[in-house]
């Protein structure tokens, strides 16, 4: 009866091992989207105000690709359902 509870007490501190280390990827992925997110469109508002580029129609590229790009990791961030998932585990 104890080697049973003993073998019981393992797998439940293993299956939480599992359960925190799934709970900080997500945080982690989750946070990390949403910070690269905020400073793709920063640096497309940046690029596209300030004389950084001095070619005008360079500068109007690249801060369509930083707002394409923040476009889309806001999409992944939805699409994977980030905020959900990370609070179920």
């Amino acid at each position: 009866m104890i080697d049973e509870l003993t073998h019981a007490k393992e797998i439940l501190a293993a299956q939480e091992q599992k359960y925190r280390r799934s709970a900080f990827k997500w945080k982690l992925g989750y946070r990390t989207l949403l910070i690269i997110s905020a400073v793709l469109a920063s640096a497309a508002a940046i690029v596209s105000k300030l004389s950084i580029i001095e070619s005008k129609e360079t500068a109007a590229d690249l801060s369509s690709i930083l707002a394409g790009a923040a476009a889309v990791a806001m999409t992944i961030i939805a699409s994977l359902d980030f905020e959900s998932n990370f609070r179920v585990n």
